[in-house]
């Protein structure tokens, strides 16, 4: 089924509800519209750290320190 059919089945069906029940199910929409949109917000952000050469000074060979570069042992 597509989406603008969905929607108008929706909203055809909202229309035989008591607005108790309206306004629940426009709050629980509310909830699913801001929980979808931090999904993806984190994706984005998921998808910018993957492809950000920020980190890349990590992958290259690092120091190796041993016991003699110590200063103060305790």
């Amino acid at each position: 089924m597509k989406k603008d059919n969905l929607i108008e089945e929706t909203i055809s069906t909202l229309s035989k509800l008591p607005k108790e029940k309206i306004l629940a199910l426009a709050e629980y929409a509310s909830f699913l519209l801001a929980k979808y949109e931090e999904e993806q917000l984190q994706k984005g952000m998921e998808t910018l750290m993957e492809n950000s050469t920020s980190f890349d000074f990590l992958k290259e060979d690092s120091l190796t320190y041993t016991i003699e570069d110590i200063k103060e042992k305790y």
